[in-house]
């Protein structure tokens, strides 16, 4: 599978990686034009399949940064970066939580008990 990349441009603003934890990544937001003005963004990364284009080209199984028609549900814009901090931590808390139901439900999972080896 292809990384995302930790550092690229799109528009007029230039993107760096400040931090990830599995799937959840802090990216620092600056203006080409304007390098004071920084934003931070939070994005679930997320894992685009291999995709055969009509032409026969083929993209490979990739990691994607959200689009823009997913922004409020898998990506967010905040404008310091405790704010960003606190918002990944929430996120990266809410994916544990999501999994531990998950896993609930999941017939196959045994949980362990005190003590117990994983």
């Amino acid at each position: 599978m292809q990384p995302i990349a930790t550092a690229f441009e799109e528009g007029r603003f230039r993107y760096t990686q400040l931090e990830r934890h599995g799937d959840i990544a802090i990216y620092e937001q600056q203006h080409k034009e304007d390098p004071a003005v920084i934003r931070f963004e939070v994005v679930r990364i997320r894992v685009s399949p291999e995709h055969t284009w009509p032409n026969g080209d083929v993209s490979p199984e990739r990691e994607a940064y959200p689009g823009a028609s997913a922004w409020g549900r898998l990506g967010f814009t905040c404008f310091t970066l405790e704010e960003a901090r606190t918002l990944a931590a929430q996120l990266q808390a809410q994916a544990t939580l999501e999994q531990g139901d998950e896993d609930a439900g999941d017939p196959t999972h045994t949980p362990k008990l005190d003590g117990e080896n994983a």
